[in-house]
């Protein structure tokens, strides 16, 4: 463990609790049990706090402290203590403050080593390619706001070229939501939206309480969040009869996603599009079944 973490931490303005007992009067966050690491920003009495909890063996160290950016990579290595001699799994976190609030991210890309390619990382390919066909300079592409793209959060959107769509289909006041989303979060809010495409699925409205009643793993409860198809529900009712008495949602998996005007969140600067522009969440690993729900 390095041991100057919390320093670094404090050197980008930050607090930071690590171990592996909960803050005292601070809820423990439901993710922890099922993981050997995690990396959330808490309230306590004083504030916003970084709270690192593990099991096991673990080794944590900062491969790249930005202050004035206030932003830091963190790399974790996870080791199997049955087999001590197997190379550690490693998983990498940007922790920094976006606006107005600290935020911890996990990152897809294992080679990034720094601030700026973290940062580069967490852009999804439709992103990448309208940078590049608008030329957008590379000391831009990481700005919260370029030709390209303009980003609130974990949310980019990109400009298109389209008109207006039936006014039927346009939604109001319309939250941009993720499943498997962190409990409690707050959606970001398009003044107006609308939807085209995407697979039909259905998502099963119980709490994961009763889920863990008919002893169904965390896999499968990221599964389920992600919808089923008709074909996969039909399947899953023969293999789980006790199924068929949940109640299942009908959803729109991964459409394209158009918002205009206001998009509004308490933590982020309210953006205002003029024109309609495609909303694309970025490459933070949140889960192995993540997608777009409507």
């Amino acid at each position: 463990m390095d041991p100057n973490i919390e320093q670094k931490f404090e050197k980008m303005g930050a607090r930071i609790n690590i171990g592996e007992n909960p803050v005292p009067n601070v809820r423990r966050s439901d993710q922890l049990e099922d993981s050997s690491l995690i990396v959330n920003v808490i309230n306590d009495k004083k504030g916003q706090i970084f709270d690192i909890r593990y099991r096991g063996k673990v080794d944590i160290s900062i491969t790249d402290l930005q202050p004035d950016d206030r932003h830091l990579v963190l790399l974790a290595k996870l080791f199997d203590t049955n087999h001590p001699h197997q190379d550690p799994d490693k998983i990498k976190f940007l922790c920094g403050h976006d606006e107005r609030e600290w935020f911890s991210c996990q990152l897809n890309d294992q080679s990034v080593t720094t601030v700026k390619s973290a940062k580069l990382s967490l852009r999804p390919d439709p992103v990448k390619h309208s940078h590049r066909k608008k030329n957008v300079k590379h000391k831009d592409r990481i700005k919260r706001k370029n030709e390209g793209s303009l980003r609130q959060g974990e949310w980019f959107f990109i400009p298109v070229d389209i008109g207006d769509p039936d006014m039927d289909v346009i939604l109001r006041n319309e939250p941009l939501m993720i499943s498997n989303a962190r409990g409690g979060s707050k959606p970001h809010i398009a003044q107006y939206a609308f939807r085209k495409g995407g697979e039909s699925v259905y998502v099963p409205q119980l709490p994961f309480s009763m889920m863990r009643e008919d002893n169904i793993g965390n896999d499968e409860r990221e599964r389920l969040g992600a919808g089923l198809t008709e074909r996969e529900k039909k399947k899953y009712f023969r293999e789980h009869p006790k199924s068929k008495k949940w109640n299942w949602t009908h959803q729109i998996r991964n459409p394209e996603f158009y918002v205009k005007g206001t998009i509004r969140h308490p933590d982020h600067a309210t953006l205002k599009l003029r024109q309609w522009h495609q909303v694309h969440m970025n490459r933070e690993i949140r889960g192995k079944f993540n997608v777009f729900l409507d």
